[in-house]
């Protein structure tokens, strides 16, 4: 991600992943790092946010990043965030996951865990044969 992050250092990005080392510094540390570079309205997932042990941090950092902007959780498994940074517009972002009784995220939800099931079953085949 060094290199990655040097060679375009002027290019803002729409959608960043964060699954890295899940230490609390080590979070931090990418947070610190790929935040500035992730473009106002852009999209960060951040992964293992719902993993609540001592060597695991992504949980705190993530609960912090939740009163920076509007945020969304998979909490399945080790959880997946979904945290949009802050623009000086509204957003769709609202309207599609944190909005209640809501039909796009209700639809959205049941294609991320129906995938999710199928590439798990999918997963399985796989070490059974």
């Amino acid at each position: 991600m060094r290199t990655c992050h040097r060679e375009n250092s002027n290019r803002k990005i729409d959608i960043l992943h964060l699954d890295g080392l899940h230490s609390e510094e080590a979070v931090r540390h990418d947070l610190e790092n790929w935040l500035p570079k992730l473009a106002p309205g852009g999209l960060l997932l951040l992964h293992d946010v719902n993993v609540h042990r001592p060597d695991f941090g992504a949980w705190k950092a993530w609960d912090e990043l939740t009163g920076r902007g509007h945020a969304f959780m998979f909490r399945d498994g080790p959880g997946l965030g979904l945290w949009e940074k802050p623009t000086k517009s509204e957003s769709r972002f609202r309207d599609l996951f944190l909005e209640p009784a809501n039909n796009s995220a209700a639809a959205a939800l049941a294609v991320y865990y129906h995938e999710r099931s199928r590439l798990n079953n999918s997963h399985r085949l796989s070490k059974i044969a």
